[in-house]
């Protein structure tokens, strides 16, 4: 089989849109979860960009704006684990994000380096082993936890993210409406509680819920760290328009 049979015809398109006036970025010292949430925003604001391995090309014409991009994801980035030492993946992807939280946090607290991989697993050094096990079993079955929502049922689903998008569109005209604040705070708490459900990935999922969090957070913020009505009414619309696409 010869090298041109195994060029992705989709990438390679891409490539020729990108013509030769071209950037690369080097994400080779991120998480996989880092790289994955860039490659997902990329395909969000629909900028051309093509991956080959870790590096990310875009058109020169977009750097500035990816620059932007690259300083967000930079900000929650995680580096990536050493590549040559031996590692183990756990399967926790099907977690509810607010039990993944909890072992992101006991993992931190123990000082054990970890990192999500693409398909939003958690990857840890493999002489870390017995600890994380430990952590695990001090965790419990996330299946039997307390408040944990099926995401298997579509109906139950639908109807919490229905919820989610109520309280944004009050949230939206008036960032102030205590009732549709309540409201939004009791959805999202069932959303931590809800696993991946179908149509999501896992890092798609882990990226909504964390954005329903930070919408939160920025409501009940005050003092220096309060928004400004408009700035309330700007972050709730990015919301309700993620969760529109949902429902």
């Amino acid at each position: 089989m010869d090298d041109e049979a195994l060029v992705d015809p989709d990438e390679e398109r891409t490539r020729r849109r990108l013509g030769p006036d071209r950037v690369d970025y080097d994400c080779a010292p991120w998480s996989g979860e880092s790289r994955s949430l860039l490659a997902s925003i990329l395909e969000s604001e629909g900028v051309d960009h093509v991956w080959q391995g870790t590096t990310v090309t875009v058109h020169a014409g977009d750097s500035d704006f990816v620059d932007g991009l690259i300083d967000e994801v930079q900000a929650v980035a995680t580096p990536a684990l050493a590549a040559d030492s031996p590692r183990i993946a756990y399967e926790v992807r099907a977690w509810p994000v607010a039990f993944q939280t909890q072992l992101a946090e006991a993992l931190t607290d123990a000082r054990l380096p970890f990192e999500w991989d693409e398909a939003g697993d958690l990857v840890v050094y493999e002489e870390h082993e017995d600890e994380v096990e430990a952590i695990l079993e001090a965790l419990g079955d996330p299946d039997e936890g307390e408040g944990v929502i099926s995401a298997d049922d579509g109906l139950v689903v639908h109807q919490v993210l229905d919820r989610v998008h109520a309280a944004t569109t009050r949230l939206v005209r008036n960032p102030q409406d205590a009732r549709a604040v309540l409201a939004l705070d009791a959805a999202g708490a069932e959303v931590e509680m809800l696993a991946p459900p179908f149509g999501f990935t896992a890092l798609e999922w882990r990226s909504f819920v964390n954005l329903v969090s930070d919408v939160r957070e920025a409501l009940h913020a005050d003092g220096d760290g309060a928004l400004t009505d408009g700035e309330l009414a700007e972050i709730v619309e990015d919301l309700r328009n993620a969760v529109s696409g949902y429902i």
